[in-house]
């Protein structure tokens, strides 16, 4: 039993050393600057978003790895304690779908004329891509985490355009009024096809 509580009190130490890592990356003011650069409005995420993601996910992951030490340290005892396996798998999953989805948001810059519904998409890896929202789009989907645990909801937006898929995860779309337009625009003029998942990986 002394093993036990040294390994879970190493594995919860090492969960809070993560975790305070991953906010002080992203500390920053309340309330995220809009940026406009020739009528488009940069869509993007912000980092009080990315470092409440963050300590969301941690807390999740902790949660996962503590039941996951209490079943294989009661496992011989108490066989019933399996059930407990696959919640505590999906919990510490969480940390990889974080990951995930923070590399697609950083790896793209998305720009968008509220006035024209011209958006831009500059990639990392590929040259810009331009198209018109209303005239180009053929479909959208919505993408989404099959619950909310928490108080985090992972998920992405899919567009469909005539020559490129476009993906958008949640943290660019949740809590942030400055980018409302963008997806207001986006449910008023298409239906969007909503998909549950388990683990949302793009």
């Amino acid at each position: 039993m002394t093993k036990v509580i040294l390994i879970v009190g190493l594995i919860l130490f090492l969960l809070y050393y993560i975790s305070k890592k991953l906010s002080a990356s992203f500390t920053a003011t309340n309330s995220p600057a809009i940026i406009v650069k020739n009528g488009y409005q940069k869509i993007d995420t912000s980092k009080v978003i990315i470092a409440d993601t963050s300590q969301k996910v941690m807390k999740n992951v902790g949660i996962g790895a503590i039941l996951l030490i209490i079943m294989l340290a009661l496992i011989i005892k108490i066989k019933i304690l399996l059930f407990l396996f696959p919640i505590s798998i999906y919990m510490i999953g969480y940390l990889f779908l974080f990951k995930n989805h923070l590399k697609k948001t950083s790896s793209q810059v998305i720009w968008y004329n509220k006035q024209t519904e011209d958006v831009i998409i500059e990639s990392m890896t590929k040259d810009p891509y331009h198209f018109n929202l209303l005239r180009d789009v053929k479909a959208v989907q919505q993408i989404e985490s099959i619950q909310n645990t928490k108080g985090l909801l992972f998920g992405y937006f899919r567009i469909k355009t005539q020559k490129e898929i476009i993906e958008i995860p949640y943290l660019v779309f949740q809590n942030n009024p400055s980018n409302h337009l963008f997806f207001d625009s986006l449910q008023k003029n298409f239906k969007i096809d909503i998909q549950k998942k388990i683990f949302p990986i793009i």
